[in-house]
């Protein structure tokens, strides 16, 4: 491996098993549910609650490490040390899932704590891996978020298999896998770094709160984050709900592993096609048309009884729902003019929570219905996400590029880089 990507590898790699730990949460409670006695309304608690816990605490987590020195007495970035910590928290308590979650309450615990890594590792994680890459920051920021989104496609599919050949110790195996990215970046502290250009962190030196304050009160923003909390809501429920919804038809954890992988491995490849096709048409058009068309395609994967119509409008859907990430992303962090770390916190941390809420209204009508029932809804959430897309800029609105290296300036600011 090239010396000078062994460090961005790790990063990469880490993320990689941050998200393979968090997808694999849905499979987790799917799978022990029976044996459990976990009621469908304690699945939507304990989602809702693993996921608010690694959202809420991204923004603390960002701005702590935008405080921390680059160096600890010269060795090695202080911050990169804290995502290999935030991996080994989480391989930690996902063992003690697998070795020692005997009830519900027991099994709430863990996974409640092992958010915390996921929380840990975000900010810092996607700040960072722009700062080690060395090339396009717009290229090394984009790589790792797909590598993440991967890494959740892989945890459904992988834990569903452990589970249908080991049982719930099973997952203990996926914890000796964090070993390997953090091992890689250990040994990769000397590695060259980027220059101290490159290793920029705002656009803003201090947070501007009254701005801040006067954005969100326009009608735009205010309807952007309503989008962002809606269109968080479906992914986030495919995500965590469907190998319940598919348990209760019958299917083997193998199977409703392999489904929720396919609709978030789409996902990652749909951030690259939509971000591609934004370029082209604008951010209002194709966001419109991504939400509209998921319709049709949800609605026929949930409803099929045919596995090839089930699997291909599956990867339709996970495209157009989940593709709208990055650029979702990119577009809200053009109104913080606050630290990278921070930055990545408050947006991240907010699309993670707005999911969360989504995901405990879909257990919830769940358990007073029934997860078929529960779906329906959550699809249906794409027709006003459609509607309120027509706010976002069009073509001519958005910047053609983004610089790698300049200075910030007011009508895009230089963290649009970081996404």
């Amino acid at each position: 491996m090239n010396q000078k990507h062994r460090l961005y590898t790790a990063i990469v790699s880490q993320h990689f098993v941050v998200d393979m730990f968090n997808g694999v949460a849905g499979v987790i409670l799917a799978a022990l549910a029976l044996p459990l006695a976990i009621s469908n309304a304690q699945v939507g608690l304990t989602l809702t609650l693993y996921a608010l816990t690694g959202a809420l605490t991204q923004p603390f987590f960002g701005w702590f490490a935008d405080r921390l020195p680059d160096h600890a007495k010269g060795l090695r970035p202080t911050p990169l040390l804290l995502t290999a910590v935030a991996v080994i928290w989480m391989a930690g308590m996902y063992i003690g899932v697998a070795l020692l979650a005997g009830s519900w309450p027991m099994l709430l615990v863990f996974l409640v704590l092992g958010a915390l890594g996921s929380g840990l590792f975000h900010p810092i994680g996607t700040s960072q891996a722009a700062n080690s890459y060395h090339g396009s920051i717009n290229t090394g920021t984009a790589m790792f978020f797909f590598i993440g989104q991967m890494g959740f496609a892989v945890g459904p599919f992988l834990g569903g298999v452990l589970f249908t050949m080991f049982g719930q110790g099973g997952i203990a195996l996926m914890g000796l896998i964090a070993l390997l990215p953090v091992t890689l970046l250990l040994i990769s502290r000397n590695d060259p770094q980027p220059s101290a250009a490159r290793n920029r962190q705002t656009n803003a030196s201090a947070t501007d709160w009254a701005a801040i304050r006067r954005s969100l009160m326009s009608f735009s923003v205010l309807a952007f984050l309503v989008l962002v909390a809606l269109r968080s809501s479906i992914h986030a429920v495919y995500q965590m709900l469907l190998p319940s919804f598919f348990a209760e038809r019958g299917w083997e954890p193998a199977m409703y592993g392999l489904i929720t992988g396919v609709v978030i491995g789409t996902a990652a490849f749909g951030n690259v096609v939509i971000a591609r096709l934004v370029d082209r048409y604008g951010l209002r058009l194709v966001v419109v048309l991504a939400m509209l068309g998921s319709v049709p395609a949800s609605l026929l994967f949930l409803h099929s009884t045919a596995l090839p119509i089930i699997f291909m409008a599956a990867a339709v859907s996970g495209t157009l729902v989940g593709g709208a990430h990055s650029v979702l992303v990119v577009q809200a962090q053009r109104l913080l003019p606050v630290k990278a770390g921070f930055a990545s916190g408050i947006i991240l941390g907010f699309v993670f929570a707005s999911g969360a809420m989504g995901t405990w209204l879909a257990g919830m009508i769940a358990e007073t219905y029934s997860f078929e029932v529960a779906m329906n809804v959550i699809v249906l959430f794409a027709l006003p996400t459609a509607a309120l897309a027509f706010t976002l800029p069009g073509r001519s609105a958005l910047p053609r590029n983004t610089p790698d290296s300049s200075a910030p300036t007011p009508a895009a600011p230089a963290q649009t880089s970081r996404v």
